[in-house]
């Protein structure tokens, strides 16, 4: 099949079973030894489709990208384990980034992210528009793949669109991770990624011991990352990531969780990859928490969060048919929600159940990363139930209070909402200058919450006691907005 491509730059590039290319080959198969005649005019590639020139790329100084590559595994790489630390970083000290387009790439765009947690005054620059975020020089040299479509995309412009997600997410532009996460994904179904059909990458990892180069190709498949550290690690965060960000604006998921077949990451942190005299390659020491443990609760959360936007977010003519014959049908869903999400809570790692005292400041913050976004999720289960408090008629003498029994679903968003403010206001306390990783959204949902408790409590009969919580609130998004500009549209 690849001599029938407009070249073969590209490889094997995948299609599905429903492709066309399955009759051609057949037919090919069949063809046997009848003659045809060749074309009067072969296939050649128009100059528009030839790959764009060589970017030249201005790096930062060596000390200051070391700083930033810190800060992007400190801040960043904890929560979504995309990079290997160690390859990477062996990687920049070889001057990789000079001599490659696509690690350079990456690096530029760690470094962008890296600028975001960073207070050297070296990651503004005079030269970019007035306003720009911290690190938007470097993030703005990275193109996206797009002259050269004709070709199969590589496991660099999978990463680049997974990286570059994370940053309009935490400036000006946090719609344009939707964007950037479904044309990762389309990219990873371009190389077969995805694809049920090419399970060999997948079995493979159940039947022999994992290599750190396949580890990293497995994570990558919830999000999309580097080579050859990813494939499989950053398609995994980048199917999450599309979870989050559509559960966030309210919009289509672009592959459901259930329809990505990837046994979860091995439980082994950077520093146990590799074979050592004394361990075997990824041995993790045994009774030890582990950073990726917080991936891997999330992983599980997330697949709740899937099916509660597929099924209680779903078009009507899905509802109907869910509806059937059953009018209790909400309320029995709801129940299954709930029970899901509390065996999810009871699993939940020791080292990661919220302790607004644990002494370990990245298993604190990924507590709170992972208790905020359960609240949530707690909160958009039940949302779809809470009455329409806004469209009631104004209450009038004669009107009596709606009980509250009959506001299950208020209360119990009323009662998450106000645990999500308390632990996004202690992480902020304790860590000021790195903003709850997902708390935007959970923390915004709290408030709008709360809001509608104290403006409905005439009619719902619950107690108005939510201002305070209400101004907590306000003060974590406000401390956010100076880090991530995105949060500003939320406060006016």
């Amino acid at each position: 099949m690849d001599s029938m491509s407009l070249n073969n730059r590209g490889g094997h590039v995948f299609q599905g079973k429903s492709s066309s290319a399955i009759l051609v080959k057949a037919a090919v198969d069949l063809k046997g030894s009848h003659s045809s005649k060749p074309p009067s005019q072969p296939w050649s590639v128009a100059p528009w489709e030839v790959a764009p020139s060589r970017p030249k790329y201005e790096f930062p100084g060596d000390d200051l990208a070391i700083s930033l590559i810190s800060l992007y595994f400190n801040t960043i790489n904890i929560f979504f384990p995309l990079l290997h630390r160690p390859t990477f970083e062996s990687a920049f000290a070889a001057t990789l980034h000079l001599r490659g387009d696509g690690f350079g790439g990456t690096l530029l765009l760690v470094c962008a992210l890296g600028a975001l947690y960073s207070d050297d005054p070296r990651v503004h620059c005079a030269a970019v528009p007035s306003g720009s975020p911290a690190g938007w020089r470097w993030f703005s040299q990275v193109q996206l793949q797009g002259q050269q479509l004709s070709s199969k995309p590589t496991l660099y412009d999978l990463q680049h669109y997974c990286v570059r997600s994370h940053f309009p997410k935490r400036t000006a532009s946090p719609r344009a991770c939707w964007t950037l996460v479904g044309i990762g994904i389309r990219l990873a179904q371009d190389i077969g990624a995805l694809a049920q059909d090419i399970g060999a990458h997948r079995l493979k990892f159940r039947t022999r011991a994992v290599t750190p180069e396949e580890e990293l190709e497995k994570r990558a498949y919830w999000y999309v990352i580097s080579p050859p550290y990813s494939l499989l690690t950053g398609i995994r965060v980048m199917v999450l990531f599309d979870t989050q960000v559509s559960g966030a604006l309210g919009r289509t998921i672009a592959i459901p969780t259930h329809d990505v077949d990837l046994d979860l990451p091995v439980r082994c942190d950077d520093q146990y990859w590799e074979a050592s005299p004394r361990n075997a390659a990824f041995c993790h020491p045994p009774n030890t928490p582990s950073l990726v443990d917080f991936f891997t609760s999330f992983l599980k959360l997330n697949n709740i969060l899937s099916f509660t936007l597929k099924i209680l977010y779903s078009t009507n003519r899905i509802k109907t048919l869910l509806a059937t014959g059953d009018d209790s049908w909400q309320e029995k869903l709801v129940m299954e929600f709930d029970s899901a999400l509390n065996k999810w809570y009871n699993s939940v790692p020791v080292h990661l159940k919220w302790d607004q005292a644990c002494p370990n400041v990245i298993f604190f913050d990924q507590s709170a990363a992972l208790h905020c976004s359960y609240y949530f999720l707690r909160i958009l289960i039940h949302r779809p139930f809470i009455p329409a408090i806004q469209s009631l008629a104004p209450p009038t003498m004669s009107s009596s209070p709606i009980p509250s029994h009959c506001f299950p679903a208020l209360s119990i968003c009323n009662t998450a909402a106000r645990a999500c403010i308390n632990v996004a206001e202690i992480q902020h306390q304790r860590r000021p200058n790195n903003p709850l990783v997902f708390g935007q959204t959970a923390v915004f949902t709290a408030g709008i919450v709360l809001v509608l408790n104290t403006w409905g409590s005439n009619r719902t009969g619950l107690v108005p006691d939510s201002d305070l919580a209400v101004h907590r609130c306000i003060n974590v998004l406000r401390a956010h907005k100076t880090r991530w500009l995105s949060t500003g549209p939320l406060l006016y």
